[in-house]
Protein backbone atom coordinates (compact mmCIF):
# COMPACT_ATOMS: atom_id res chain seq x y z
CA UNK A 1 0.00 0.00 0.00
CA UNK A 2 1.41 3.36 -1.00
CA UNK A 3 1.26 6.13 1.59
CA UNK A 4 2.10 9.77 1.10
CA UNK A 5 1.74 13.09 2.83
CA UNK A 6 2.77 16.70 2.44
CA UNK A 7 3.14 19.11 5.34
CA UNK A 8 4.16 22.76 5.47
CA UNK A 9 6.75 23.36 8.15
CA UNK A 10 5.73 25.64 11.03
CA UNK A 11 3.12 27.49 8.96
CA UNK A 12 5.68 28.56 6.39
CA UNK A 13 4.36 28.68 2.85
CA UNK A 14 7.95 28.44 1.57
CA UNK A 15 9.09 25.29 3.37
CA UNK A 16 7.51 21.88 3.18
CA UNK A 17 8.13 18.26 3.96
CA UNK A 18 7.09 15.52 1.53
CA UNK A 19 6.98 11.80 2.28
CA UNK A 20 6.11 8.79 0.09
CA UNK A 21 6.61 5.17 1.10
CA UNK A 22 5.10 1.72 0.64
CA UNK A 23 4.01 -0.83 3.20
CA UNK A 24 2.95 -4.46 3.08
CA UNK A 25 1.23 -6.05 6.07
CA UNK A 26 2.22 -3.11 8.24
CA UNK A 27 5.94 -3.20 7.35
CA UNK A 28 7.71 -0.51 5.35
CA UNK A 29 8.93 -2.10 2.11
CA UNK A 30 10.19 0.95 0.22
CA UNK A 31 10.93 4.59 0.93
CA UNK A 32 10.34 6.52 -2.28
CA UNK A 33 11.12 9.91 -0.77
CA UNK A 34 11.39 11.75 2.52
CA UNK A 35 12.29 15.26 1.42
CA UNK A 36 12.54 18.80 2.74
CA UNK A 37 11.81 21.32 -0.03
CA UNK A 38 11.93 25.10 -0.11
CA UNK A 39 10.45 27.55 -2.59
CA UNK A 40 13.19 29.26 -4.54
CA UNK A 41 12.36 31.76 -7.29
CA UNK A 42 8.79 30.43 -7.43
CA UNK A 43 9.74 26.73 -7.73
CA UNK A 44 9.88 23.94 -5.16
CA UNK A 45 13.44 22.62 -4.95
CA UNK A 46 14.89 19.78 -2.88
CA UNK A 47 17.20 20.68 -0.02
CA UNK A 48 17.61 17.28 1.67
CA UNK A 49 16.25 13.98 0.38
CA UNK A 50 16.20 10.48 1.85
CA UNK A 51 15.23 7.46 -0.26
CA UNK A 52 15.99 3.84 -1.12
CA UNK A 53 16.87 4.42 -4.78
CA UNK A 54 19.92 2.48 -5.94
CA UNK A 55 18.97 -0.35 -3.56
CA UNK A 56 20.07 1.25 -0.29
CA UNK A 57 18.83 3.89 2.15
CA UNK A 58 20.71 7.15 1.74
CA UNK A 59 20.55 10.92 2.11
CA UNK A 60 21.22 13.44 -0.65
CA UNK A 61 22.01 17.04 0.22
CA UNK A 62 21.67 19.62 -2.56
CA UNK A 63 23.14 22.95 -3.57
CA UNK A 64 20.61 25.71 -4.25
CA UNK A 65 21.59 25.57 -7.91
CA UNK A 66 20.02 22.09 -8.06
CA UNK A 67 23.17 19.98 -8.15
CA UNK A 68 23.60 17.25 -5.57
CA UNK A 69 26.24 18.22 -3.03
CA UNK A 70 26.78 14.68 -1.72
CA UNK A 71 25.21 11.28 -1.15
CA UNK A 72 25.58 9.62 2.24
CA UNK A 73 24.64 6.03 3.04
CA UNK A 74 22.59 5.92 6.25
CA UNK A 75 22.48 2.63 8.16
CA UNK A 76 19.43 1.52 10.14
CA UNK A 77 18.38 -1.97 11.25
CA UNK A 78 15.02 -1.68 9.45
CA UNK A 79 13.20 0.51 6.96
CA UNK A 80 10.72 1.44 9.71
CA UNK A 81 13.56 2.89 11.77
CA UNK A 82 15.06 4.55 8.69
CA UNK A 83 11.74 6.21 7.87
CA UNK A 84 11.20 7.39 11.45
CA UNK A 85 14.76 8.72 11.67
CA UNK A 86 14.53 10.59 8.34
CA UNK A 87 11.22 12.22 9.29
CA UNK A 88 12.59 13.24 12.69
CA UNK A 89 15.80 14.64 11.17
CA UNK A 90 14.01 16.82 8.63
CA UNK A 91 11.38 18.09 11.06
CA UNK A 92 14.01 18.99 13.66
CA UNK A 93 16.79 20.28 11.43
CA UNK A 94 15.14 21.89 8.39
CA UNK A 95 16.24 25.39 9.40
CA UNK A 96 19.87 24.28 9.64
CA UNK A 97 19.62 22.59 6.23
CA UNK A 98 18.02 25.70 4.73
CA UNK A 99 20.75 27.98 6.12
CA UNK A 100 23.46 25.77 4.62
CA UNK A 101 21.53 25.48 1.35
CA UNK A 102 21.15 29.24 0.95
CA UNK A 103 24.52 30.12 2.50
CA UNK A 104 26.58 29.27 -0.54
CA UNK A 105 27.31 32.93 -1.20
CA UNK A 106 25.32 32.87 -4.41
CA UNK A 107 23.02 35.76 -3.51
CA UNK A 108 19.83 33.75 -4.05
CA UNK A 109 17.00 34.40 -1.65
CA UNK A 110 14.00 32.33 -0.76
CA UNK A 111 11.09 33.92 -2.60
Amino acid sequence: MEKQFLDYLENSLNDRFRCEFETHKGKVTQISVVQYETRLRGRWVPVVRYDTAHGFFHRDIYFSRGRRRFKEIVHHPSLEEALTSAIRDLRQNWRKYKTAFLGEGNGEENV
